[in-house]
């Protein structure tokens, strides 16, 4: 069952997220998500889980978009 605070899109920079949740908020697949740790998204681990920091999502969303350039169509 999904909660009524779930918002898929949305990164809340105060939040931790779980690797699931934050790929299903993102529409990322499994490929986006190895291409992103490897990029240097940081992901923390604890009790044999992966989680990330909302803050750390939107710098690397930041820090990839002004090294690659915009996003073409």
């Amino acid at each position: 069952m999904v909660s009524s605070s779930y918002n898929p899109g949305v990164i809340d920079p105060t939040h931790l997220y779980r690797v699931d949740e934050l790929r299903a908020r993102l529409g990322w697949k499994a490929h986006a998500w190895r291409t992103a740790t490897r990029k240097g998204l940081r992901t923390l681990r604890a009790g044999g889980r992966c989680y990330v920091l909302g803050s750390d999502v939107i710098d690397y969303l930041t820090r990839i978009n002004s090294t690659e350039g915009p996003i073409r169509d």
